[in-house]
């Protein structure tokens, strides 16, 4: 039997919907929904706006595009250290009523010490150990007081799923009805699942908060041991003990969901034959990549391997899938070129609808 199937370039939108809303649609959710899914740490020092927002776009691009695993990874980290911070507070009387909100707040540098006119965040089990040991005072601090620090709230992330829970239910839509699905559609459902899994573990943590608050000595803090002041880059767990704390195998879980997502476009006809080969060679690496090297350190095959595993992970895998992520994102706008007829026609809601005549 002859194949029917037409193909068409460039469309517009006067009957139907075209490439140019077609692009729009994925990037804007793309765009807004990356952007308030990462929420970045408290600087280490003041800075400007402008530096604040390049900051927070070297952060997104980085976390949510290029390697959303690191994403998963900080954010099951980060809410693992809060909750361990809230189940050591509460024996203290004066901590008894801090909330989720508090924890992710000291977590991500929220409190630091001023010494030498500088300030140096402190972390959870340094916070508790000032507090206990008596050196700073307990900060009178309301959860309200945390959330107008914050650039956006609750509302704002509902907003943002909402926007992405549209697409993705759109897309559900296509294939229902078997209208194709574009891979650019589908890099932008996988981009809509990692932002709603940074939305979930980072919901009640604050958004862009620019400067700490200062904790209040009670005593000298020469006693305090210099060792215990957190003067790192990007305050919270760096990435090699990151992995040993976070809940491993829900990370491990997450990130293979997300490398399933370019496996189906396995059969897509992409405009020509090796495009579609790369494209699944890019799809296995995707996968594969940061599956072996989570799970590497999960059963602690990176820590017998030492250094040797160090240079396999950096200079190996971590090439493998940024080749792979880089290729993905550049295709999905290539085979927008040629594309089934299909891809232009417009979901039908009215089956979805009841009927009253």
């Amino acid at each position: 039997m002859q194949n029917t199937t037409s193909f068409v370039g460039w469309t517009s939108e006067p009957d139907k919907r075209g490439t140019t809303s077609l692009i729009y649609i994925c990037l804007s959710t793309i765009c807004i929904c990356s952007w308030n899914a990462y929420h970045t740490d408290v600087p280490l020092q003041n800075i400007t706006t402008c530096g604040n927002i390049l900051r927070k776009l070297w952060n997104t691009i980085g976390a949510c595009l290029l390697f959303p695993e690191l994403g998963f990874s900080r954010a099951f980290a980060q809410r693992k250290a809060a909750k361990d911070f809230l189940e050591s507070a509460s024996a203290d009387s004066e901590l008894s009523y801090w909330s989720m909100t508090h924890a992710q707040f000291i977590v991500m540098g929220g409190f630091a010490l001023r010494k030498h006119g500088m300030y140096k965040s402190v972390d959870a089990t340094t916070f508790l150990e000032l507090v206990q040991s008596g050196c700073v005072k307990v900060p009178d601090i309301l959860k309200v007081d945390i959330e107008e620090r914050s650039k956006a709230n609750g509302l704002v992330k509902l907003l943002a799923c909402l926007q992405s829970l549209s697409l993705t239910a759109n897309i559900i839509s296509r294939w229902i009805q078997h209208l194709t699905v574009t891979p650019l559609e589908i890099l932008t459902l996988s981009l809509v699942f990692s932002g709603l899994t940074l939305y979930f573990l980072w919901w009640d943590k604050p958004m862009d908060v620019r400067l700490p608050i200062i904790l209040e000595p009670h005593a000298s803090l020469s006693q305090v041991a210099e060792s215990t002041l957190i003067s790192s880059w990007e305050h919270p767990i760096n990435h090699s003990s990151l992995r040993k704390s976070m809940p491993g195998i829900l990370s491990i879980l997450v990130s293979v969901l997300l490398g399933c997502f370019p496996l189906l476009c396995w059969n897509y006809q992409f405009p020509s034959t090796i495009e579609q080969i790369l494209w699944r060679i890019a799809s296995v690496g995707l996968l594969t990549a940061p599956l072996v090297s989570m799970i590497s350190y999960e059963f602690a095959f990176a820590y017998y391997l030492g250094r040797t595993w160090v240079m396999f992970d950096d200079w190996v895998l971590i090439p493998i899938y940024l080749v792979s992520r880089v290729y993905i994102l550049i295709a999905v706008f290539l085979a927008l070129r040629h594309v089934e007829a299909s891809v232009y026609n417009i979901v039908s809601w009215a089956p979805y609808f009841p009927s009253f005549r």
